[in-house]
């Protein structure tokens, strides 16, 4: 279900931040990936005879644990010290944001908070931190983008001669 969550995000995302022009071939995109999700999903009912497979049956059973799922979001910011690179990147997204390069930060945050409210929601996983690996490829620019912006501030201006 995760899958379907960051697809549909980030699509939407993308349709939101696209020219006008380029919209009908996202909603191509959209409905193609909507195809290939239903054709699954109809697939797993016919074939298995359930909606959902049955990892996601056993590990979460319909219920939902956030207090389980915040332990294990904090166990993860602990374990990868978050607070030292997050404003890094909450800084290269600000900096792209006013340059005009909404791309990157808006699908960033269209996949990783969605996500991250759904790993929150069922509990986390029982492997180490495995559903948060998604984020690191996306908030790993932005975090090269915050230090070179926090670089260029906190170099001192060349005396002229």
């Amino acid at each position: 279900p995760d899958g379907a969550l960051v697809a549909g995000a980030c699509l939407a995302t993308a349709f939101a931040l696209a020219e006008p022009k380029n919209r009908r071939h996202l909603l191509a995109s959209a409905l193609l990936c909507a195809a290939a999700v239903v054709a699954q999903l109809g697939f797993r009912l016919a074939y298995y005879g359930a909606w959902l497979p049955n990892t996601w049956v056993a590990k979460v059973g319909g219920e939902i644990w956030p207090a389980r799922g915040l332990a294990y979001a904090e166990a993860f910011a602990l374990e990868y010290s978050l607070w030292l690179w997050l404003p890094f990147a909450a800084i290269g997204a600000r900096s792209r944001w006013r340059r005009g390069d909404r791309a990157l930060p808006a699908l960033a945050a269209a996949a990783v908070l969605p996500h991250a409210a759904y790993v929150i929601a069922i509990g986390g996983d029982h492997f180490e931190y495995r559903p948060f690996d998604l984020y690191f490829p996306l908030l790993y620019l932005l975090v090269a983008d915050g230090r070179a912006v926090a670089a260029a501030q906190s170099r001192p201006a060349r005396a002229r001669c």
